[in-house]
């Protein structure tokens, strides 16, 4: 229940996920105690690396993979994912569904979908990084802006971890995208103000699509990481406006660097 109430989700969930990382031996259950863990940081973090991709993980990369090839077209149906990928129907449904939430996607009338515009010309690359210069470096600065401390550490060693995992040579593309956009859209957070929120979590949805490409660049991957850090460093010791400074200078970086780099 502990468990269910932190990441807001049902027991079934939980208790599955519970049952498999005690077959990985992360860790082990006793009658009438519930779940000790049999294994270090460093153990866990191997474990995880390791894990196989759920079914409805490899298509969505899968497709992704394609339409940034220009394997899969603009337009696609059901059907068509499910011969073009030798996919079961019901990962299929889940996959467009997700991207659908994601704004990848977007429901035609009748059976097929249709991919929305995303980041693929360089004029909106730098656009949205002309707007997200304004929004995120000012929402720092924002009178109401209020470091939730315990949230930054967990993100901080968040990315203490994909750093170690990168260096490692492990496939973390998924992984990749959710620390970077967490760490963005907690910073925003912390305004507490929504609309800086909601401007953010736009900007990420838009840019994931061409930015899954770039994600082979493991320079550039543990360079934003550091990036990130030093601004979580800068906040951890109250220094706000040097935080703001830096993350003014982290999407500058970024914006410099194509969204196809390899």
């Amino acid at each position: 229940m502990e468990l269910c109430e932190l990441l807001e989700v049902s027991r079934s969930p939980v208790r599955s996920a519970l049952s498999q990382l005690e077959q990985w031996g992360a860790v082990i259950k006793r009658r009438n105690q519930g779940y000790f863990l049999e294994q270090d940081a460093e153990g866990l973090l191997a474990i995880g690396a390791e894990a196989p991709p759920s079914t409805e993980d490899e298509l969505y990369m899968k497709l992704i993979e394609a339409r940034l090839s220009g394997k899969v077209s603009e337009v696609v149906t059901q059907v068509e994912v499910m011969a073009a990928f030798d996919a079961p129907r019901k990962a299929v449904e889940i996959v467009l569904s997700r991207m659908s939430e994601e704004g990848l996607l977007e429901r035609l009338p009748g059976r097929g979908w249709r991919f929305l515009p995303a980041f693929d010309e360089n004029l909106s690359w730098e656009k949205g990084y002309e707007f997200r210069l304004l929004i995120e470096p000012a929402a720092m600065l924002m009178p109401s802006f209020k470091v939730d401390r315990e949230k930054l550490t967990n993100c901080r060693l968040a990315h203490q971890d994909l750093v170690s995992t990168v260096r490692a040579g492990k496939e973390v593309a998924a992984w990749i995208y959710e620390i970077d956009s967490h760490f963005h859209e907690l910073i925003a957070s912390f305004s507490q103000n929504g609309f800086f929120v909601q401007a953010v979590q736009n900007q990420n949805r838009l840019r994931r699509l061409m930015e899954y490409k770039g994600y082979s660049n493991r320079r550039r991957i543990i360079d934003w990481c550091n990036e990130h850090m030093a601004i979580i460093e800068a906040l951890e010791r109250g220094q706000i406006e040097r935080a703001s400074e830096l993350m003014r200078h982290h999407l500058s970086n970024a914006s410099t660097t194509t969204p196809t780099a390899a």
